[in-house]
């Protein structure tokens, strides 16, 4: 099996130094941080408990509405890291 792609999204807090985002630019893969606004969903427990992982919301949420929110673009904002790692075109 051959995967190729284009492009990789990630959250900042994967990357704390911005060095991995600059290698994929360089080598010509489009990396590109967001920042995830957190969508407050229902967990078994009252309250919300923020920074948790997706398996957290889709154990709490189930596929489908777990799907509803990670697809809906107003819990996404884009990082300013985004322009820390721009690589400009030798052109």
């Amino acid at each position: 099996m051959n995967v190729t792609s284009t492009g990789i999204i990630n959250g900042l807090i994967q990357d704390q130094y911005g060095k991995r985002g600059i290698q994929f630019n360089e080598n010509g893969i489009q990396h590109i941080y967001i920042n995830y606004n957190g969508f407050e969903y229902q967990q078994v427990y009252p309250g919300f408990e923020s920074g948790m992982s997706t398996l957290d919301m889709l154990l709490n949420c189930g596929p489908e509405e777990t799907r509803k929110i990670i697809m809906d673009d107003a819990n996404y904002t884009f990082s300013e890291w985004n322009k820390k790692i721009l690589v400009k075109d030798n052109d």
